[in-house]
Formats: C-alpha cells, sequence, structure tokens
C-alpha cells in the first residue's frame, strides 16, 4: 500500500471530531499497517468511529444523570427523615406516640398511655 492511498484513507479525519476523531486516530493506522482497511473501508470506519462517539457521550450522560439522581435522592432522603421527626415531635408534644406507619397512634394502648402522661404533666 502507498503512502498516498493513507492520505486518502486519513482525509476521512477531517469530517470527525472529539471522541470520533480521537477513535480514529487510535485505530486507524493500526489497521492500515495490517492491511485491513482500504480506500473502501474507509467511509465504514468513519461510521464506526461517529457511533463510537455517540455511544460514549451517551454513557457519560446516564452515568451523569446517575450522579444527579443519586445526590437527589439524598437530598428527598434527609427531607423524609426530617419530616418524620417533625411528625414524631408533635405527636410528643400531645403526647402520643407514633405507630409503625409513622402516623399518630390512635390504638387503645397509645390512649391510655396519654392519660397517664398528661396527668403526670398536670402534676408539675
Amino acid at each position: 500500500m502507498s503512502e498516498s492511498e493513507w492520505d486518502l484513507i486519513n482525509e476521512l479525519s477531517h469530517e470527525l471530531k472529539g471522541d470520533a476523531l480521537n477513535e480514529w486516530r487510535r485505530v486507524a493506522p493500526v489497521l492500515y499497517q495490517r492491511g485491513i482497511i482500504t480506500r473502501l473501508d474507509a467511509r465504514h470506519l468513519s461510521h464506526y468511529c461517529n457511533q463510537y462517539a455517540l455511544l460514549i457521550g451517551f454513557e457519560r450522560s446516564v452515568k451523569e444523570a446517575e450522579e444527579r439522581a443519586d445526590k437527589i435522592s439524598k437530598s428527598v432522603y434527609q427531607t423524609l427523615s426530617g419530616m418524620k421527626s417533625s411528625v414524631k415531635r408533635y405527636c410528643k408534644s400531645m403526647f402520643c406516640g407514633v405507630d409503625e406507619s409513622g402516623r399518630l397512634d390512635l390504638s387503645n394502648n397509645a390512649k391510655s398511655a396519654r392519660r397517664v402522661r398528661v396527668e403526670q404533666s398536670r402534676q408539675k
């Protein structure tokens, strides 16, 4: 293969940018040296490089979205924890407990325990 053929193949690299160009620079010389790529194959290689760049761009976007979602999830969890604490404080201020679901406990045991606590607070 002549040097001019490599020049013709490599002309397609001028159409590529960013990750696509980086991939071209990584694979095209190796494929050419091994006799695997010709001028006829170069367009396919160019398409491959563009698709590869789209793929890794998409992967980056997904990773960034996951990182943002993780931050949002932590923020939501902290907000929920704070809200649960507030609910418990309000229940406690009324001398009531909280049931398993986080709601004001209205069971008979809770009512009698509340009466005892209310009476104790009145005696103070």
